[in-house]
Formats: C-alpha cells, structure tokens, sequence
C-alpha cells in the first residue's frame, strides 16, 4: 500500500487544476462557436427576439422584445417580471401604414 506523500499531493493539485482548466477551456470554445442554448431554425422564421437592454442597477434590467411586428418593454429583476409598455409601434409598422392609406 502506497503512502499519501507531498510529491503525489502536489501531483494531484496540478492535475485537478488541469482537468477544471480544460473543462473552462472547452466550454469557453462552444461557446465562441455558437454552441450553447441555441437551437438551430435555419429553415423557420424568428418571431421572437431581444432587440435591447439596458442595466438600471445590478439587479434590474430594461428589454426591448419583439415578437413579430411588435415591441414591449420589459423590466425584468430578481423577484419579478412587470411589463412597462406593450404593442410598441416600430417605425416599418408606421411606414407600412402611411402606405396602406
């Protein structure tokens, strides 16, 4: 039976720092290359999206959603969603009913 001496210690610190370095490693790869929490639509139109955001503090945030044609403003913290403003009208909205008339 083997005894547990500084040099296998040392050896098991640097290899443990090694794996965990190599598993950041990789995930900091997929995600550069698009790979997380995205599901592939090339076919299907995007009807949902964030258009923007913005911090108010470090725990609340403004976004800007749209779905379809039509934004809303968003604000999202730790406790609570609360919608501000709904059924924003973007400006190709606008243009396409000045057209209409």
């Amino acid at each position: 039976m083997e005894v547990f001496d500084g040099a296998m210690f040392i050896k098991f610190i640097f290899a443990f720092i090694f794996v965990i370095s190599l598993m950041f490693f990789i995930s900091w790869v997929a995600k550069k290359m698009g790979l997380s929490n995205n599901i592939n639509m090339n076919n299907a139109k995007k009807r949902l999206a964030i258009s923007s955001y913005m911090a108010i503090d470090h725990k609340h945030r403004l976004y800007i959603v749209k779905r379809d044609d039509v934004e809303h403003l968003i604000l999202i913290g730790p406790n609570k969603q609360t919608v501000v403003e709904k059924n924003i009208v973007t400006d190709a909205i606008k243009e396409k009913e000045i057209e209409t008339e």
